[in-house]
This record gives C-alpha cells, sequence and structure tokens, in this order.
C-alpha cells in the first residue's frame, strides 16, 4: 500500500458486509465465468495462454458497462509511481540436511550439494524460483500444502547411504 502511496482500511471483526462491493463483484464474475464455460461446453483449454484469454474477454465484456463511469472517475486518479511494484515474494531460507526448503507449508526439495546453504526462494503465482549466489538454479511449480519432491535432486545423498538401494529378498 506504502509503494502507491494508499492507506489501508480494515473492515471490523466478523462485519463482511462491510467489503460488499468487491466481494459482490468477485461472486458476480465467478458466476459469469461459470455460465460462460457451461455454454462453451467444456472446462478444458489447450494451454494456460487459451485459459487467460478467455478470461480476459470476460473481463473485457463486464467492464464494457463501465466505461462512463470510468471516464468520470478517470480525471481524479493519481498516475501510477515510476518503479513497479515486485511480482514476487523473496523468502530466504537454508536447505536442510535432506535437501529440502520448507515455504509457507509447502516443501520443495533442491540439489543435494545445496545442503546447509541459504537460497532465496522467489515465489509467483505459478512457480517457485530458488536462487543461489544470484543464479536461478532451478523452477519448481508452485503447490499448495503439498511437498514436491524431486528424485534427482536427492539421489546424490541416497547414493552415499549404505543399504539406500538394498531390495529385500524374498522368503
Amino acid at each position: 500500500m506504502a509503494h502507491y502511496g494508499v492507506s489501508p482500511q480494515r473492515i471490523n471483526a466478523r462485519q463482511a458486509h462491510e467489503n460488499g462491493d468487491a466481494e459482490s463483484s468477485h461472486r458476480h464474475f465467478k458466476t459469469a465465468v461459470d455460465q460462460a464455460l457451461l455454454l462453451r461446453g467444456s472446462r478444458e483449454f489447450a494451454s494456460r495462454e487459451e485459459y487467460a484469454n478467455f478470461l480476459q474477454s470476460m473481463v473485457k465484456v463486464r467492464n464494457a458497462g463501465r466505461q462512463d463511469r470510468f471516464a468520470e472517475e478517470l480525471p481524479v486518479l493519481r498516475h501510477l509511481p515510476e518503479s513497479r511494484l515486485s511480482s514476487c515474494l523473496k523468502v530466504p531460507c537454508r536447505v536442510d540436511s535432506g535437501s529440502l526448503i520448507h515455504i509457507h507449508r509447502n516443501i520443495y526439495s533442491v540439489h543435494s550439494r545445496l545442503i546447509g546453504e541459504k537460497v532465496e526462494a522467489r515465489l509467483y503465482a505459478d512457480r517457485v524460483e530458488v536462487w543461489y549466489a544470484d543464479r536461478c538454479v532451478d523452477t519448481l511449480p508452485r503447490g499448495c500444502d503439498q511437498h514436491t519432491v524431486t528424485y534427482r535432486h536427492v539421489i546424490d545423498s541416497l547414493i552415499r547411504k549404505p543399504g539406500a538401494f538394498v531390495v529385500p529378498r524374498a522368503r
């Protein structure tokens, strides 16, 4: 909020109706998207870009009726700041002995050569970039309450562990 020079306001606890404009608009948009998907006959898209274009066309249609009101407010809007707001959240973390990093209830594996090192995780909407020594060393899909462990990251440490790949004999 400070980046845009705006002071935030909070609603009172357990008073959801105080945020009605934003919540109502969001609910109506979700309903419109659901209806458009039903009319389309499928919720499957060939690519993420195709889905993004579909949503953008929905936003364009919904905003078409608001152009007059937007034109009224446009003269009183301030200019945006010169610098752009970062599109990722930077989280410093240390790689544990299992070659894992823990970020916001998610666990990701990184290469075992980074065990004990401090890395910077950059969280984007769809991916996590792991940076070490000012270099991106890995890009992982972002999860929600899940573990993302790649065997290639931990195989080096498992090879050095005696008996890690021993197959028990059948009796």
